[in-house]
């Protein structure tokens, strides 16, 4: 016997996805924190990377913004 899955309504993934878009920017925000802290000191070698995960984390961040504004408009 198989147990199937309620499929989740477009307002509850909206709201999911703008929860995560809220972790992104607190993930974001403390990855700056961090990449301040460590410039300037014997780890300097760290924030080139620390900023590269950032970009990143900016260039997901744009996609899933894309996601939710393509999920209000249809």
């Amino acid at each position: 016997m198989s147990l199937s899955r309620a499929k989740p309504s477009q307002v509850s993934i909206h709201a999911d996805l703008t929860s995560i878009m809220s972790t992104f920017d607190q993930i974001l925000e403390r990855l700056d924190e961090s990449a301040k802290e460590v410039s300037g000191g014997p780890k300097e070698d760290v924030v080139a990377d620390l900023y590269e995960v950032e970009r990143h984390l900016r260039q997901a961040q744009r996609r899933l913004k894309r996601a939710i504004d393509y999920l209000e408009t249809s």
